[in-house]
């Protein structure tokens, strides 16, 4: 599934070059006592050894609650990729 992710990511990338690498992260959108979390996007969250000369290495986390799936992948698609890349660009004041 993360590597499913991961790929349309990608292509999302492919054809949109300012949109950010990031870290997906799957997991449990439940159990966190403030309800379901479908997803969230985190800045510089993680330090990755392939990106060391990039940045300091430091990627945006773009985690993606496995509850959510159930909406289908257009509807995960159409929210969380194009949400955490939106506030990447606007932390780094390429967003207008």
């Amino acid at each position: 599934m993360v590597a499913a992710l991961e790929s349309a990511w990608a292509a999302i990338q492919a054809r949109h070059p300012e949109v950010p690498a990031v870290v997906i992260v799957l997991g449990a959108g439940s159990g966190t006592g403030a309800g379901l979390k479908l997803g969230h996007f985190a800045a510089m969250r993680w330090r990755h050894a392939d990106t060391a000369g990039e940045d300091g290495g430091v990627l945006p986390e773009v985690f993606v609650g496995g509850e959510g799936l159930a909406r289908g992948p257009e509807d995960v698609l159409a929210t969380l990729p194009w949400h955490g890349s939106w506030h990447e660009m606007w932390l780094s004041g390429g967003a207008s």
